[in-house]
């Protein structure tokens, strides 16, 4: 090694590698929980929506066959 630089050039280099992996593991991470919040959310609102359609029919079926008399 001709100059003390050079000698922690190397080293330095290393570290800022791991602390950027580092950095994108973490992003990598937090990617995932918003992922699977909003799949999450997804699941839930078209779950919704399904019991709201099925309640809909219900209530057209079952309210077709009541009789309505107007006296």
């Amino acid at each position: 090694m001709a100059s003390p630089m050079r000698a922690l050039e190397l080293p330095m280099m290393r570290r800022d590698i791991e602390e950027i992996r580092a950095a994108r593991e973490r992003e990598q991470a937090t990617t995932k929980e918003s992922i699977d919040r909003l799949y999450t959310l997804l699941e839930a609102s078209i779950g919704g929506i399904l019991v709201a359609v099925l309640l809909m029919a219900m209530d057209k079926f079952l309210g077709g066959r009541r009789k309505v008399t107007s006296d």
